[in-house]
């Protein structure tokens, strides 16, 4: 398994990954920022096996956005636990506190991904959407005594 992290612009990956595999919850058109970050997760066949982004430090919102795509061929296997991971630390590294994300109420396996993975329902969207947020833990540094 190798994660990348995608080079801008990131719309044509995304937009091609979702157009095939997010069963249209997550918007082919949606839009990432230069300084918004993306990574694709690759197979040993150097298929995208996942993608998945952060937006919203090109806007300044307070709690970044996620959102992850994962193949059908490889969902219920943990790799959208690890693209999440991935997200996390990267947010955590750029110093970031909370992460937010919307999931569609009827998309009960990315539901349960995501609660596995602690993160929990805060309230919906106009769209009826789920809010869901995380808190990022800060790694705890060893000092030797």
């Amino acid at each position: 398994m190798k994660i990348a992290k995608l080079q801008h612009p990131y719309s044509e990956v995304i937009s091609i990954f979702a157009d095939k595999y997010s069963d249209g919850r997550v918007p082919s058109n949606i839009q990432i920022a230069d300084e918004d970050e993306a990574y694709a997760m690759y197979g040993a066949d150097r298929r995208a096996v996942a993608v998945g982004f952060i937006r919203g430090w090109a806007a300044n919102w307070d709690d970044k956005c996620l959102g992850i795509i994962v193949h059908p061929e490889y969902r219920g296997r943990d790799y959208g636990s690890l693209m999440l991971h991935v997200l996390e630390t990267v947010a955590r590294d750029r110093g970031e506190k909370r992460l937010r994300l919307h999931v569609d109420p009827n998309n009960h396996s990315a539901r349960k991904l995501y609660e596995k993975n602690f993160w929990y329902p805060y309230g919906r969207r106009d769209d009826g959407e789920i809010i869901m947020f995380k808190t990022l833990e800060r790694k705890k540094k060893w000092t030797h005594i």
